[in-house]
């Protein structure tokens, strides 16, 4: 079965033949004996997107998923641009296969990725596609929603989660008052600062044009740039200079103040990384000098050091990714 070329080959479906006739079989042997119950599949990398085979009536036809049946497929690739404009690939193939897959199912769920591991903890400013995406779901008929979360990170995600609550309660609702009405109580006379701090990342981020999660380590220097940490820094600053009063607003301040100092040791490491590569002569390695060595250790102890300050409930964590990321240089 493995080694059977004709149960697919293509990119996001090398999978998806073979586990819809396995999906389809096993769904309907269960729901035989159990009739009343709601049964849940999964579409996930190599088989997130819809098998060619449903463009073929008998095949669909043979095939056909049970109204009892749910696809929980994954929209994990691509978070940077709204599904709905169809402007990168991932989103592209994403839109075309949920049509796709609707031919073989009735009920669908999406699990979301609005903590990315692979942004190795550094701000994942996605308001804007997230505002656009939930209710494209619930357009698609979509009825149940996940997102990857932790409770570990609410000082740097904490405004995708937030965001994301509201819009599962009400649809319809107005994103720029949900955020309005967010940074007034959450961060009190901070809130001004705070609300142009996270708008700053926010158009760094439609700015770069960058598919998030990026593919590169790399590509973190394009979104994280010098202009755009020095901006974050300023309005921090102001921030904290306008929450001294008040113990709790000053802490929540703080909490994105960790994840910026994290942003920025992160974005150094990985200019050191750059440097190593001698550009001019096509990305060659070249022999590092022990005090280029020593620099590169230096900002990933700095890098370690910084995560384990962040207790639990606060700001980052110290997950496989960010880890793999230290061991770069």
């Amino acid at each position: 079965c493995i080694r059977d070329r004709n149960l697919g080959d293509e990119f996001g479906r090398v999978l998806s033949k073979r586990y819809t006739m396995f999906y389809h079989d096993v769904t309907g042997m269960i729901l035989a004996k159990r009739p009343n119950k709601l049964l849940r599949t999964g579409a996930y990398s190599a088989y997130n997107y819809a098998p060619l085979e449903v463009t073929d009536p008998a095949f669909v036809s043979d095939h056909k998923m049970d109204d009892r049946v749910m696809l929980y497929i994954t929209h994990s690739w691509e978070h940077n641009h709204p599904i709905m404009e169809r402007s990168t690939p991932p989103n592209l193939y994403f839109d075309d296969s949920i049509e796709l897959w609707k031919r073989l199912y009735s009920n669908f769920g999406v699990y979301e990725y609005y903590r990315k591991l692979a942004m190795n903890e550094l701000p994942f400013p996605i308001i804007h596609s997230i505002r656009c995406d939930i209710p494209y779901y619930y357009n698609n008929g979509f009825s149940l929603f996940y997102t990857q979360y932790s409770f570990e990170d609410i000082g740097t995600y904490g405004l995708n989660y937030y965001i994301a609550a509201k819009l599962i309660w009400d649809v319809n609702a107005d994103v720029d008052k949900l955020l309005e009405d967010f940074y007034t109580k959450f961060y009190g006379k901070a809130a001004f600062h705070m609300k142009s701090y996270h708008k700053t990342l926010e158009k760094a981020a439609i700015r770069s044009n960058l598919e998030l999660s990026p593919k590169y380590y790399g590509a973190f220097l394009d979104l994280f740039t010098v202009d755009v940490l020095k901006k974050c820094t300023m309005h921090l600053k102001k921030a904290e200079e306008a929450a001294q009063d008040n113990d709790l607003w000053l802490k929540r301040v703080e909490l994105s103040e960790l994840s910026l100092n994290y942003t920025k040791k992160v974005i150094d490491y990985l200019k050191e990384i750059r440097s190593l590569f001698d550009i001019d002569n096509g990305l060659i390695w070249r022999t590092l000098t022990e005090e280029e060595v020593a620099n590169v250790e230096e900002n990933a102890e700095e890098i370690a050091e910084i995560l384990s300050e962040s207790g639990p409930y606060q700001t980052i964590v110290d997950t496989s990714y960010s880890q793999r990321l230290r061991q770069t240089g």
